[in-house]
């Protein structure tokens, strides 16, 4: 057959970022003291690199940012500094070579075009975001509430002060043994209760968990 297919006949399911996200959302119970009621503050994620642009900047010098910095998203900010929007990789989903000179936009105007494509609004939903004051198991919630996987820490005037990723939870919860030693018990005890849950990511998420993770910002998934 084909090369690579006896590999591909092996493959049962692919664990993303968003599923393990959705796992703890939902096993709340997984944290110990150690992170249970810890703020963006206390974890030190109000001090995680952060990249921005303006609403007037040409959109694909944002776009040349997330490839020098090696970032999937920056934040849009005001003339005040306050955050309006979020300007991520999958934004350039649907440009092609009939739509380029859509790169030579401001910010503002590409991301006004987007959403009036999207749903008819003048502008895109705005960005999700949080405090440093923010508990941490709150930041996992509203990454899976809301779709998304960057959320900004803002200060009292809504000036972004760090960006969180689903990387950086993960990092997170990877530096925590007793998190993970609950997390595959959890899995173990639904895996073999009587009648398991038929889902095909059970067996590679217990694995991932089973091992000293590592994670790079290279891992993350686009908004």
């Amino acid at each position: 057959g084909p090369a690579g297919q006896g590999l591909v006949d092996f493959i049962v399911g692919m664990v993303t970022t968003s599923n393990v996200l959705q796992f703890f959302a939902s096993h709340p119970g997984v944290f110990t003291s150690a992170l249970q009621g810890k703020t963006v503050h206390d974890l030190g994620l109000d001090h995680l690199p952060l990249f921005c642009v303006g609403l007037s900047t040409p959109v694909l010098l944002g776009f040349t940012l997330m490839r020098e910095e090696s970032v999937t998203g920056v934040a849009v900010v005001d003339e005040q500094g306050r955050i309006r929007g979020n300007l991520s990789a999958s934004d350039l989903r649907g440009v092609n070579a009939d739509s380029l000179p859509r790169l030579a936009l401001s910010v503002r105007a590409f991301l006004q075009q987007k959403a009036n494509r999207a749903s008819g609004t003048e502008m895109p939903t705005p960005p999700i975001t949080c405090t440093p004051e923010t508990l941490f198991t709150d930041v996992i919630q509203l990454m899976v509430s809301h779709h998304v996987h960057r959320i900004y820490v803002v200060n009292q005037n809504q000036r972004p002060i760090s960006a969180i990723t689903g990387t950086n939870v993960l990092k997170v919860v990877s530096e925590n043994t007793e998190v993970q030693t609950r997390s595959q018990q959890l899995l173990l005890s639904v895996d073999h209760t009587p009648s398991p849950p038929t889902s095909p990511l059970l067996a590679p998420l217990r694995d991932m968990l089973s091992h000293q993770l590592s994670f790079n910002d290279g891992d993350e998934e686009d908004d």
